[in-house]
């Protein structure tokens, strides 16, 4: 994971605005580890985690790895992914404090609509159609040739 964050929203006014790396995310408790900059460690809820320079992003989209239409999955509570579409790019609710945004709003196969609170696979995937169809399309031309004997070429294409 690895990816520099930022703490904000929390009752601790003393964490928020500080700055460090999310080492891990812990599905059962639905918070990152949080090392500092300082070096001292936190359990964060999600929420009042994201992206580094987040609140930044003037550009819609500016940076993230999925556009709106494109399928994905989301983390919808420990190991559970849920099918879904992504509606909105840095998506921002009313009660929601000044520059707090969520890099995605995703509206799921069941019609329900939720957001990512962070752009990291931990949280938001490309769904395994999406990868295996870029996997493919990387591949495209890489096999002719390449096996010994009849059947070889163009098999990196077959289901």
């Amino acid at each position: 994971m690895d990816k520099r964050v930022e703490i904000h929203g929390t009752s601790r006014t003393d964490m928020n605005g500080k700055r460090g790396v999310a080492t891990d995310f812990h599905e059962d408790t639905w918070r990152f580890t949080v090392k500092l900059d300082s070096g001292v460690a936190f359990k964060v809820k999600r929420a009042n985690v994201r992206a580094e320079g987040a609140e930044e992003v003037e550009e819609a989209g500016e940076g993230l790895r999925f556009e709106i239409g494109q399928a994905v999955e989301a983390n919808t509570g420990g190991a559970v992914w849920t099918s879904g579409e992504v509606v909105a790019l840095n998506y921002r609710e009313d009660e929601w404090p000044e520059g707090k945004t969520a890099p995605y709003q995703i509206e799921l196969n069941d019609g329900a609509l939720i957001f990512a609170p962070l752009d990291d696979d931990c949280i938001v995937r490309a769904t395994a159609t999406e990868v295996k169809g870029k996997e493919k399309e990387k591949g495209k031309g890489k096999e002719k040739g390449k096996g010994k004997g009849k059947g070889k070429k163009g098999r990196a294409g077959r289901k």
